[in-house]
């Protein structure tokens, strides 16, 4: 009995110095060598400069903008319009139809559309005009199809803007010069800062009907003040195009536009000989729009609400 346990616990250390022996001195069933030519190669990105890049603009060309400039008679619209037009040469204004008559220096199709009252009431009927209202007596309005025509010009501005600062074979067809223009080495002239822009001048009664009209994502309101009631006066009386009463009206009227002020989306004050600045607060609300984020892109859809239990 005791001789068959101790050949037992011999065979038994046995075996055990073959498993010890078997593990370190040759590889097991567990880990097998496989030679590196065995395994298929890893991918790997290109390196920079050989990647195919894309030329096309990492966000689409800002949407067309309306910019309504409105504010009091005697504020200084059309002075601050002409100005910033002086200063963006790509801008787009429409010019705004009425029945009043034509004061002096103004330019018919430049300064304003002016026709009869009877005409005016024959676009009316038609429905040629996008808004339109009487304001001190005489018609005024938006001729549609002058807004559709500057919007689908502005549109065009932006695209070519978009060609030429892309700089390849769009940009160089978009800014082709003509025979007399020098050779075509030459760099493209550098896009209008007011491409892509429409100008309306309205008064508040005309801006909120389009604002009611235009989608808000395509359109700036911008209210233009006088520094106070008592210049504005002073501004209507200077121009000596109203009588007393007539002047007293439109004070009384300015007062009840100013308080409509916050209904716009930019108040900015025009003040006497300052159309410098009151030029350089229109062209940083026209550059402000233009980076918009919703005039560039899609809308985000809203978040899908969690699936029901």
């Amino acid at each position: 009995m005791v001789r068959n346990e101790a050949e037992s616990g011999e065979k038994i250390k046995g075996q055990a110095d073959d498993v010890r022996r078997g593990l370190f001195s040759s590889p097991p069933w567990w880990f097998v060598f496989v030679p590196l030519s065995a395994c298929p190669p890893r991918p790997r990105p290109p390196p920079p400069n050989q990647q195919k890049l894309s030329n096309d603009q990492q966000v689409p060309p800002p949407a067309p903008l309306v910019l309504v400039v409105s504010g009091p008679s005697g504020v200084g619209k059309d002075a601050a319009i002409r100005a910033l037009h002086a200063a963006r040469p790509g801008l787009r204004f429409v010019v705004t139809a009425t029945s009043r008559e034509r004061r002096p220096g103004e330019v018919d199709g430049v300064d304003y559309s002016f026709v009869s009252k009877a005409e005016f009431e024959g676009m009316v009927s038609r429905g040629e005009l996008l808004e339109h209202a009487v304001v001190y007596g005489e018609y005024k309005g938006i001729p549609r199809k002058a807004v559709e025509a500057a919007l689908e010009a502005a549109r065009r501005d932006a695209e070519r803007e978009v060609a030429i600062l892309r700089g390849g074979a769009e940009g160089e067809a978009a800014a082709a010069p003509s025979p007399a223009s020098p050779s075509s080495s030459s760099p493209p002239p550098a896009p209008p800062s007011g491409a892509g822009v429409v100008v309306l001048r309205l008064d508040v009664q005309g801006a909120a009907t389009v604002r009611a009209l235009l989608p808000a994502r395509s359109l700036a309101s911008v209210f233009l003040a006088a520094e106070s009631e008592a210049a504005l006066a002073a501004r209507l009386a200077a121009r000596g195009t109203e009588g007393a009463g007539a002047l007293a009206t439109r004070v009384a009227t300015a007062r009840h536009e100013a308080a409509r002020a916050a209904e716009f989306d930019f108040v900015v004050v025009n003040a006497e000989g300052d159309v410098e600045g009151t030029v350089g607060a229109l062209g940083a609300i026209v550059d402000a729009e233009r980076c918009r984020s919703s005039r560039r892109l899609p809308p985000t859809p809203p978040p899908r609400p969690p699936a029901s239990s």
